[in-house]
């Protein structure tokens, strides 16, 4: 069964200010980190269990090459992208995104 990739509107709303603050910094530079996240959905989509345990049920993920990971919910018919939270964010940062 194939689940759905789903996001949270904080995640979504995460995800295009990380790209825009790269994309201000060096052209390009935010694409290349909406690609590195890509092929994070990619991983967990075929692998839901390959996140490290985190908080509460979420997992979490590197985004390679960027110091950023994303935080989801494997659900039996959805990956749920919670958050795309900086490495330097204290946890207490994620549990105010959790559901």
């Amino acid at each position: 069964m194939t689940r759905a990739l789903r996001f949270r509107p904080e995640a979504r709303d995460q995800l295009t200010d990380v790209y825009q603050w790269y994309e201000s910094r060096q052209r390009d530079l935010g694409r290349r980190f909406l690609e590195a996240a890509e092929a994070c959905f990619t991983q967990i989509l075929e692998h839901p269990e390959s996140g490290a345990p985190f908080q509460r049920k979420t997992r979490r993920i590197s985004v390679h090459d960027f110091p950023y990971y994303i935080v989801y919910v494997a659900a039996p018919d959805a990956i749920v992208v919670v958050a795309a939270i900086h490495e330097h964010s204290g946890p207490r940062r994620v549990v105010q995104l959790l559901p």
